[in-house]
């Protein structure tokens, strides 16, 4: 079963974004419409306030991505092989981390 606590949605319509198979917005908050979506569950876990609530189901943290990973210009640790600028083949990426 899947519900959503009205007090706690602010209608910013980020599960409709998600889940528009299993969620829809009605005077601003969000209805559940599918009950049986398969995306339901990444929706609520993308909910900001916590509003959609799946039985038998824990929300998953939400994950800081801020940090380089060796992907992408100024991504990594600096350790790899090849240009500058995170395209290199080692272990950081090749890249240098951006100081933030």
């Amino acid at each position: 079963m899947a519900e959503i606590n009205q007090n706690k949605c602010m209608g910013c319509g980020i599960c409709t974004n998600i889940c528009l198979e299993g969620i829809e917005m009605i005077n601003g908050k969000a209805r559940i419409k599918n009950e049986n979506a398969k995306c339901l569950k990444d929706a609520a876990n993308a909910c900001p306030s916590g509003a959609i609530v799946l039985d038998n189901m824990q929300r998953e943290p939400i994950q800081d991505h801020t940090q380089g990973r060796g992907m992408g210009a100024g991504s990594g640790r600096g350790l790899g092989i090849g240009p500058r600028d995170g395209r290199g083949r080692g272990r950081g990426g090749g890249g240098r981390r951006w100081n933030r």
